[in-house]
């Protein structure tokens, strides 16, 4: 970071110094970023041990960086299955119990019509 931000190199030359890519001397730098910003609350190197990878990416995606934001973001409905990208029930499960909150309830829906024909069904048991 300090050859970006103390130097004012460009990527270009960066990546020339370290032997990479001006894309790969990027990602680097905008790693470097993140890590720093997630430091400087004092938690552990890395937020997310215990999720599957999805999890971990969709929280990270959503600039939530430890437990307590993704408890946040589960309460205030910025994580809500069918709202936000590639987070389904399983991924909301696993969330929930990662955070320590109760099982949330999946409502279960009622089929009344063909999705086709759009007749009504009788669905009434005998």
């Amino acid at each position: 970071m300090e050859l970006r931000d103390v130097d004012k190199k460009t990527f270009r030359v960066i990546g020339q110094e370290l032997g990479v890519s001006a894309t790969r001397a990027r990602a680097i730098y905008k790693d470097a970023q993140w890590r720093k910003k997630y430091h400087s609350g004092g938690e552990e190197a890395y937020p997310f041990y215990g999720v599957s990878t999805r999890a971990a990416h969709i929280c990270h995606n959503l600039g939530l960086l430890c437990k307590k934001d993704v408890k946040a973001a589960i309460l205030d409905g910025r994580l809500k299955v069918g709202k936000t990208h590639n987070y389904g029930w399983k991924t909301q499960a696993e969330l929930v119990k990662w955070v320590g909150l109760p099982p949330l309830i999946k409502l279960k829906r009622h089929i009344n019509a063909c999705p086709h024909c759009g007749k009504s069904l009788n669905l009434k048991s005998k």
